[in-house]
């Protein structure tokens, strides 16, 4: 528990910032994690776990990088 609250405190300044860096690139620009049919003809493979989360992040919460 005190590693998990550590881990919160640490990052806690971090919620509710914009996209940044490589966030255009492999979220909003990347087409592949839109769909499960766009995930299987995939554009860039090569990383396809990062590709999943992205997928699963962008079907509950959108695009809105505070989550």
């Amino acid at each position: 528990m005190i590693f998990v609250c550590f881990g919160f405190l640490l990052y806690v300044k971090t919620f509710g910032h914009a996209w940044t860096f490589d966030d255009y690139f492999v979220i909003l620009n990347n087409l592949d994690i839109r769909s499960i049919k766009d995930f299987i003809n995939i554009e860039y493979p090569g990383r396809p776990l990062r590709e999943l989360s992205a997928m699963l992040d962008y079907k509950l919460f959108g695009f809105d990088p505070k989550y």
